[in-house]
C-alpha cells in the first residue's frame, strides 16, 4: 500500500472515533476500544514521519577546538527555502532533524547570514531508516560587526523605526550570549566641527545602549563610548563614503 494512501486511511479512522464520540452514537465500552485504537495510530504516525529525518548532531567549536555557546545555525534547504536552526549550548553541540533534500549551511548572527558549507541528504530507499550524523562546524567568533542598518534622524540621536529590526537581532543575540560584554561605538563624517561630531555619536551610542536595556539586556554588559569623525572607514570626500562613516559598530570584550 502506497505511502499517502494508507495516511489517508488512517486520517478516515481518526475522524471517525471523533465523530462517533462527539456525537455519543456508540457505548462507552466500544468507544474506549476505538480511543485506544487511535492512540497506536498516532503513535504509529509519529514514529513513522520521525524515520524519515535524519538526525544530526552538531558541534560548533572554534579553531583551538573551544566549544562556542549560542551560536546560530541555518539549514535552509535549497528547493523549498525551508529552514531548520539549531543554537549551541554550554557545550557547543546542539541536535536538528532534516527531511531529504539540498541544504545550504550558514551561519546567522546579526545582519545577513553567511554562507558556510552545503549538505545533502539523500532519499530513503524503502524500509530503511537514517543512521544519526556528526557535524563540525568551525568558526572564528567575531570580535565586531557594524549595525548597517541601524539609522537616527539626521543630527540627531533619534533612532528609526526602520533600525528596531537589527536591534531586535542584537537582543536576540546577546540573549544567546548571556556573558557576552560589548561596547557600542558610534561613529560621524566630518561634516560639523569636530566637537559637535563627538557629541553626536556618544548620544547615539547612548542611545542604542538605552534601547538594549529597555529591552532585557542588563547595563553592565554595555559600554556607549562615541568617537566622532576619528576614525573613518572610507573618504569624507564623497557622499557615499560619509554614509559609511556614519555608522554604529558593536566591539565584542
Amino acid at each position: 500500500m502506497r505511502h499517502d494512501r494508507f495516511l489517508e486511511i488512517v486520517s478516515s479512522l481518526i475522524f471517525l472515533v471523533t465523530f462517533f464520540e462527539g456525537r455519543h452514537l456508540i457505548d462507552e465500552s466500544t468507544l474506549s476500544v476505538m480511543r485506544t485504537f487511535q492512540f497506536f495510530i498516532l503513535l504509529f504516525i509519529q514514529s513513522n514521519l520521525f524515520s524519515q529525518l535524519a538526525p544530526i548532531k552538531v558541534s560548533v567549536t572554534d579553531f583551538n577546538k573551544n566549544p562556542l555557546v549560542g551560536e546560530q545555525i541555518l539549514f535552509v534547504e535549497k528547493t523549498s527555502n525551508q529552514i531548520v536552526k539549531g543554537v549551541s549550548n554550554e557545550n557547543g553541540e546542539f541536535s536538528v532533524k532534516l527531511p531529504k533534500g539540498h541544504y545550504q549551511i550558514r551561519l546567522k548572527s546579526v545582519g545577513e547570514a553567511q554562507d558556510y558549507s552545503e549538505i545533502e541528504i539523500p532519499e530513503l530507499p524503502a524500509n530503511a531508516a537514517y543512521q544519526e550524523m556528526w557535524m563540525e562546524v568551525m568558526i572564528s567568533e567575531a570580535t565586531s560587526f557594524t549595525l548597517d542598518n541601524l539609522n537616527f534622524a539626521s543630527g540627531s540621536s533619534t533612532i528609526l523605526k526602520s533600525s528596531y529590526s537589527e536591534l531586535g537581532e542584537l537582543i536576540a543575540y546577546l540573549k544567546l550570549k548571556p556573558h557576552t560584554k560589548i561596547e557600542i561605538a558610534g561613529h560621524t563624517d566630518s561634516d560639523g566641527d569636530d566637537s559637535s561630531n563627538l557629541t553626536l555619536s556618544q548620544r547615539r551610542a547612548d542611545a542604542v545602549k538605552k534601547y538594549l536595556v529597555q529591552n532585557g539586556i542588563s547595563s553592565s554588559r554595555l559600554v556607549a563610548k562615541g568617537y566622532g569623525e576619528m576614525y573613518p572607514i572610507a573618504s569624507n570626500d564623497s557622499e557615499t563614503g560619509k554614509a559609511l562613516n556614519r555608522r554604529t559598530e558593536i566591539r565584542i570584550n
